[in-house]
């Protein structure tokens, strides 16, 4: 049983690893003109274009990073129930040894 709680701290950490790295997505936003959005003509338009592309990957990145994050804190909620079962069946058994004729 000490070792699910040990790997409930250990989904516990991941998932707050998960959650500092969502912030380390959001320092890789730049502005448009780092594309060249500002540029005139063609070169303008792509540069928009790779800026518009650049921010949706982004967000599809943050967006991956909370459901893994979610799935994490899920199985560490079932590890923990886990956990709270086998101690419960634990004490039952042994309420139970105590009462057997021998």
């Amino acid at each position: 049983m000490d070792d699910l709680i040990t790997v409930a701290r250990a989904l516990d950490d991941a998932a707050e690893k998960l959650a500092a790295s969502a912030g380390l997505l959001h320092e890789a936003v730049s502005d448009a003109a780092s594309f060249g959005a500002d540029a005139a003509g063609h070169a303008g338009e792509l540069g928009r274009t790779l800026h518009a592309q650049w921010i949706s990957a982004l967000d599809a990145r943050r967006r991956e990073v909370d459901e893994a994050r979610d799935e994490l804190t899920a199985l560490r909620a079932a590890v923990v129930d886990a956990a709270a079962g086998y101690a419960a069946t634990d004490v039952s058994v042994a309420a139970g040894w105590g009462n057997e004729e021998r």
